[in-house]
């Protein structure tokens, strides 16, 4: 598969190198508005409804915020109130591992 002149991790090095432009880039052009929720919030108290945005924040269709910013904060939020099932599933599969691989308990695996 590899040319026989490119060791492998010189070319994992150079996929490394791509992706990471690609994401620093990338960011800066998908980049399209500046949402503010305290900005809608009082969009809508204007309007004397309670509670209710103005308007939601906008979406690319498959990538995403168009506030890159707002993406950020809501991904990391993400993370943090996921992270007991993150390391649930951790923990099962160290479980599965140390079952099957170290104990062998498990024979028809």
């Amino acid at each position: 598969f590899l040319p026989s002149f490119l060791p492998s991790f010189v070319l994992v090095f150079i996929v490394m190198v791509v992706l990471t432009a690609i994401t620093l880039f990338g960011r800066k052009w998908l980049h399209k508005e500046k949402y503010s929720f305290e900005e809608q919030m009082h969009l809508s108290s204007n309007k004397k409804t309670e509670d209710v945005l103005a308007s939601s924040p906008s979406e690319h269709w498959l990538l995403g915020f168009k506030d890159r910013d707002l993406e950020e904060e809501y991904l990391n939020d993400l993370a943090v109130v996921s992270m007991a099932r993150i390391f649930l599933g951790y923990s099962m599969c160290a479980v599965f591992v140390l079952f099957t691989q170290v104990l062998g308990v498990l024979p028809w695996v």
